[in-house]
């Protein structure tokens, strides 16, 4: 009887545990992604053509955040060296940029937002 008791205690705290961390996480991802959906739809709605626009903010705060992290600070600032070869990022970089593209170009046809995030998220295979 007491095994049993203990093992309970120890699901219930487990339990416990794994949602006061799980909900708070699961409510911020999809808080994200309706505030951008939101943000993005009122955008669009504005200015239909303004995804090229959004495209470069894009690169170029992933571009800032990264660059602390892939620059060598010297004299004469230089890349760190890398483990992947450049071609193989260029053929990455290439590809997100093209499909990012694309999609903006479906924004200028007034296609309906849901419609828009189902072709956005073709962008994964490129990632993968």
């Amino acid at each position: 009887m007491g095994a049993s008791n203990a093992q309970t205690a120890n699901s219930t705290a487990t339990a416990a545990i794994l949602l006061s961390e799980w909900i708070p996480v699961i409510g911020l991802i999809f808080g994200g992604c309706c505030s951008n959906v939101f943000a993005l739809e009122s955008l669009v709605r504005e200015v239909p053509k303004c995804g090229n626009l959004i495209t470069f903010g894009q690169f170029a705060f992933i571009t800032l955040v990264g660059l602390p992290s892939h620059v060598h600070l010297g004299w004469v600032p230089r890349l760190k060296p890398r483990r992947v070869p450049i071609q193989r990022w260029m053929v990455m970089v290439t590809l997100y940029f093209c499909v990012s593209v694309l999609n903006n170009l479906a924004l200028g046809y007034n296609i309906s937002i849901p419609l828009h995030i189902v072709f956005r998220s073709s962008g994964l295979i490129a990632n993968m």
